[in-house]
């Protein structure tokens, strides 16, 4: 299918209208300059080789909603997928959504949940101009396809192996996943993380004044297991490959041994922030 498709919402009960509602989330999320106001769209994109994966799943849930909270300009999200994928069952389903829901509803209703009032678009991946009147992609594992068009502000890849999450702007093509670090299977926490840091570029792009500019490195990895942060490819892959900047980084799925027990454990938070620690904790391989 060649044409984009569109999921309008229902209207939101209550006499709240989008006027309202943008306006009232959006002062909320004002930081030290003006939100952007000129519509931004992003492509969330993901590729074939990646699309059975439960962490591309859960990194394509989590940008989804991050992108949509952000404000009015970033409503005209694109999710582009297989339609094999969008048919699929989520590998990775919200807590609210029922187990075998498919990757269309779960995100889908993610997206109505950030945003009522804005459509939900999804496109092939296979379409010509998937990627047409968009400012930027974010790639969920994988790597840019070269048929397809780079927008103006290019591509973001994101991807992550065990406690090391990593982010590159680098319009590169297909290749070894497992070598490149472009898959997205790692500790949930690291998946999120990686989703957050794609997203995080998207607002740099749309905000060119607001964070310090100059020079700043196509690729960086971050270690969950230790706090430590990198640019350099040899170090950041050598990370990826163990799953961990540590010798031993700790289990993160089953086949690595017994999940670590936390017996008490208290999420001291207000709002939000308490609330995706909940869902982060409640995806981790962790026994509480």
């Amino acid at each position: 299918m060649n044409a984009i498709q569109v999921l309008v919402p229902a209207p939101a009960g209550g006499g709240l209208n989008a006027e309202r509602f943008y306006a009232e989330r959006d002062h909320r999320t004002r930081v030290s300059a003006p939100l952007t106001t000129e519509p931004f769209p992003v492509a969330l994109v993901l590729p074939r080789e990646v699309e059975r994966s439960a962490g591309a799943h859960l990194a394509l849930l989590w940008a989804a909603s991050m992108l949509r909270r952000m404000g009015r300009a970033f409503a005209g999200v694109r999710v582009v997928t297989s339609d094999e994928a969008r048919r699929s069952v989520c590998l990775s389903p919200p807590a609210y959504m029922a187990d075998g829901c498919t990757l269309e509803d779960a995100v889908s209703t993610e997206l109505r949940h950030a945003d009522p009032f804005a459509p939900v678009a999804w496109m092939n991946l296979e379409a010509p101009g998937a990627l047409v009147g968009i400012r930027m992609a974010l790639w969920l594992g994988g790597a840019p396809y070269p048929h397809m068009d780079v927008p103006p502000l290019g591509h973001v890849v994101a991807g992550a192996s065990g406690w090391v999450c990593t982010i590159s702007t680098a319009a590169t093509s297909p290749g070894d996943t497992s070598r490149s670090g472009v898959a997205l299977e790692g500790a949930a926490s690291a998946v999120i993380a990686a989703a957050a840091l794609a997203v995080g570029e998207v607002y740099r792009a749309a905000h060119p004044g607001l964070l310090p500019g100059g020079p700043r490195p196509e690729r960086v990895w971050v270690a969950l297991d230790t706090g430590q942060a990198s640019t350099d490819p040899e170090e950041g892959l050598d990370w990826l490959l163990r799953g961990g900047a540590s010798e031993m980084p700790r289990p993160w799925r089953a086949s690595q041994g017994a999940a670590p027990r936390i017996d008490h454990l208290a999420v001291v938070s207000a709002g939000a922030l308490g609330g995706n620690a909940a869902r982060i904790l409640g995806r981790s391989y962790l026994e509480i």
